[in-house]
């Protein structure tokens, strides 16, 4: 089994996978370390959400007050810590 890990250097939303799946944002500055076999980031939501789905995810697996954020390259609102 391999290892993934990433640093984000700015807002990333992320999905690691195979043979589970598992999604979600990091801020800049913070961590991620995956033993799924691929992880892929992204910095826009909405080629997040189309690779999510494209996995077999759902909207609903986004955290729903990210839908629509990204539609004109906006900053998405900020999640409750």
């Amino acid at each position: 089994m391999s290892s993934q890990s990433f640093s984000a250097q700015t807002l990333t939303w992320w999905i690691a996978h195979g043979p589970d799946r598992h999604t979600g944002r990091l801020r800049a500055g913070e961590s991620l370390s995956t033993g799924q076999e691929t992880l892929e980031t992204f910095t826009r939501f909405r080629p997040y959400l189309d690779r999510l789905i494209a996995l077999g995810g759902t909207p609903e697996e986004a955290h729903p007050l990210l839908l629509g954020a990204d539609r004109a390259g906006s900053e998405p609102p900020a999640l409750p810590d």
